[in-house]
């Protein structure tokens, strides 16, 4: 499967897909999610998939432009998130679904993001 049409079936299911990515990108804290509720489970797999794909940005880019640009969709993407119109893609709906059910601080989403920045 493509990463295009891995994203589009994202789509449909963002928190499977998170679920997946966590799965497949850090297994360890995919064993942890199971002692976490039920309900919290979604969250979870949304903040962990954020935090894989602001983390592999640096290792996936071969210019720091680059990774700047994706790291500013990452900002957009939290704003927009905090607006109510999340772009398409499946961690940021994920992201917005547990923004809204659990209240997330955008502030500590932003903060990661930045922190990753300074380190390209």
């Amino acid at each position: 499967m493509s990463s295009a049409s891995g994203l589009e079936s994202g789509l449909n299911d963002p928190n499977g897909y998170c679920k997946d990515l966590v799965r497949k990108r850090d297994y360890e804290a995919f064993l942890t999610s199971q002692f976490y509720p039920r309900q919290l489970q979604n969250a979870y797999y949304a903040l962990r998939a954020f935090h894989i794909e602001v983390a592999i940005v640096q290792e996936s880019v071969s210019n720091t432009m680059i990774g700047k640009m994706r790291m500013q969709f990452w900002n957009d993407a939290l704003k927009g998130i905090a607006d109510g119109s999340p772009p398409r893609h499946p961690i940021a709906l994920a992201l917005y679904e547990a923004y809204a059910n659990e209240k997330l601080p955008s502030y500590h989403l932003k903060r990661i993001v930045n922190a990753r920045v300074n380190m390209l």
